[in-house]
């Protein structure tokens, strides 16, 4: 009898997680979407790609004006630009105070580096800007869920290569500038020479934005991001970012029970 109830148990939980995998892996034929305030939270875990417009007013709270004149004097860690990740050769790492950075990289438009936080590396909330920042997106986290929330800022040229994230959900929010991003469906996983050993829950293309974009192989969308716009980025979709300008962003992510299942 104990042998029959362990036997339905293991046939309960495997198939369980066969949906739950099937779900969260499930990457549907879909061209960008434009929808509404009200229409976001019904599609955040579809694995569509959309574009709303929605002014959260986070540039109210920290802006690029609003970084220099009030956290000048602060150290960052900036990181070198580039155009592909090469694991021999990643890029380097350097200490600077944030009124040098804007100064001379966003104002001088010099795009050899690129201030970035994720992860462990927590910039936001060394200011006491973090939970103020991460509020404006309460309303789409679900009740039980783990939230993370990274910044981009960057001067005209720089970019993030191409390369897929796993979160559960990836809103990138436009504060300043321009960005132009550019999308490719995972079933093109196998031609973009992705290495997934640099980074944890990612895989980077080992190849030029210039390179897959001129594949012919390989279809791609294009959005512009312009300031008060949210773009959702699906799970596994391959993207690159390049700045048209002096730009700051958020993403904001949020990580479910199938996420760390899956």
């Amino acid at each position: 009898m104990n042998h029959l109830l362990y036997f339905i148990v293991a046939v309960i939980v495997v198939y369980g997680y066969s949906v739950i995998y099937r779900k969260y892996h499930t990457y549907p034929e879909a061209e960008t979407l434009t929808i509404s305030e009200t229409e976001i939270i019904p599609h955040l875990e579809s694995n569509r790609p959309f574009l709303v417009a929605r002014d959260l007013g986070i540039k109210e709270i920290v802006s690029i004006e609003i970084l220099h004149r009030q956290y000048g004097d602060r150290e960052i860690r900036v990181l070198e630009n580039f155009r592909r990740l090469v694991p021999s050769k990643l890029p380097s790492i350097k200490n600077m105070r944030v009124d040098a950075f804007i100064n001379d990289y966003i104002y001088a438009a010099d795009n050899s580096y690129y201030f970035k936080t994720e992860d462990d590396y927590n910039f936001l909330g060394e200011i006491g800007l973090y939970q103020p920042v991460i509020t404006k997106f309460s309303s789409y986290k679900p009740s039980l869920a783990f939230q993370s929330l990274s910044l981009w800022l960057g001067g005209k040229g720089t970019c993030t290569p191409f390369h897929y994230d796993s979160d559960c959900v990836n809103l990138l929010y436009l504060i300043e500038g321009a960005k132009k991003l550019y999308l490719i469906h995972p079933k093109y996983d196998s031609k973009m020479r992705g290495n997934r050993w640099i980074q944890s829950g990612a895989s980077w293309s080992m190849a030029e934005i210039e390179t897959i974009l001129q594949d012919r192989e390989i279809e791609y969308s294009e959005t512009l991001l312009k300031p008060g716009q949210m773009f959702n980025i699906p799970r596994f979709w391959w993207h690159a970012v390049i700045n048209l300008e002096a730009t700051f962003a958020v993403t904001y992510h949020y990580y479910t029970l199938p996420y760390f299942i899956c």
